[in-house]
């Protein structure tokens, strides 16, 4: 808590003692009852002063949690695919699109993305699973296209991926961003 905070609690701890002490003698004008009462009000004071300082502690710590699971997602999901991504783009050429490779580097994809599709909003999943899933399929029959339609179909794959990273690197830096927030930077 800052230093600030800290002397302002005790400056309205010292003004309600000076406030409670003359009520307390009219009300009480025993003396053990005055220490009594004089002890309780202290009580009640402490006690919502800790409470405060628990609930300040409990909103920190579900803070902590949700930047730590935001930093889990980036390290699980949003790296790990953008390499996959990075293979795609670097592996699927034209002379390539043809072989089993295509088919095999884009199953990895889909497995991975099904694997860690918790780790993702449901409307971003389901964007990429489609973009994914057209381009899987194409893939499977490229041995019945001509060259024209395989340069179409690596277009469209270009596309697709270029969407894909898109969506991911928006996503990416709205959860780094949220992260900075959270640690004040």
């Amino acid at each position: 808590m800052s230093q600030k905070r800290n002397k302002d609690l005790i400056i309205i701890g010292i003004i309600w003692i000076i406030i409670s002490i003359p009520i307390l003698i009219m009300l009480y004008p025993k003396v053990g009852e005055m220490i009594q009462a004089e002890a309780i009000i202290t009580l009640v004071f402490v006690t919502i002063f800790y409470a405060v300082q628990t609930q300040k502690m409990v909103k920190e710590e579900e803070k902590r949690r949700k930047a730590d699971y935001w930093e889990r997602r980036i390290k699980e999901f949003y790296k790990p695919l953008w390499d996959r991504l990075n293979t795609v783009r670097n592996e699927i050429k034209i002379d390539t699109l043809g072989e089993g490779r295509t088919v095999e580097i884009l199953k990895d994809v889909e497995d991975f993305l099904w694997e860690k599709r918790y780790m993702i909003p449901i409307d971003t999943f389901n964007k990429i699973n489609e973009l994914h899933t057209e381009l899987f399929i194409a893939s499977i029959d490229i041995a019945q296209l001509d060259n024209k339609e395989v340069k179409e179909l690596l277009k469209q794959l270009r596309r697709a991926e270029s969407k894909v990273r898109t969506i991911i690197v928006d996503e990416w830096k709205s959860i780094e961003a949220s992260i900075r927030k959270i640690y004040g930077y």
